[in-house]
């Protein structure tokens, strides 16, 4: 497997209320990558978040090293924030412009059935699960 877009990325954002960003984003079904999100007078494009179901984030091996994942993808495969090098590995810390994110994918299930969602995660939480979108800049 090779490494490739898993998701669209929109962030970071800054870390204040995004209620109303959320009702907007969660009103879409799709999203253009080419329209830009407006948020609070600034414009945030959505970027590939790439990644390999065998190897993980390329030129990334996380907390393992120089060493690699060695095939093995943990849990902690979705690393958002600003990479910062240590003595033996590369680890992530939050921006300066914020730590909200949101992620969008498009599964398919059996018998054309299609789920698209969009899935705010920040520096330091898990997926939320509320589903969003983008709103044009």
């Amino acid at each position: 497997m090779g490494f490739g877009r898993q998701f669209w990325k929109l962030g970071p954002l800054p870390d204040n209320d995004l209620t109303l960003l959320e009702t907007v984003l969660g009103a879409l079904t799709v999203i253009d990558p080419q329209v830009r999100v407006e948020w609070n007078g600034k414009c945030y494009a959505w970027q590939p978040y790439e990644f390999s179901w065998r190897d993980g984030i390329e030129n990334d091996p996380g907390h393992q090293g120089y060493h690699g994942l060695k095939g093995e993808i943990h849990d902690d495969i979705i690393a958002l924030g600003r990479i910062e090098q240590t003595h033996t590995a590369l680890t992530r810390v939050p921006e300066a412009s914020g730590t909200h994110y949101y992620l969008w994918t498009t599964v398919h299930v059996a018998a054309l059935h299609r789920e698209s969602g969009l899935r705010r995660v920040t520096t330091k939480q898990a997926v939320d699960r509320r589903c969003a979108a983008g709103a044009r800049c």
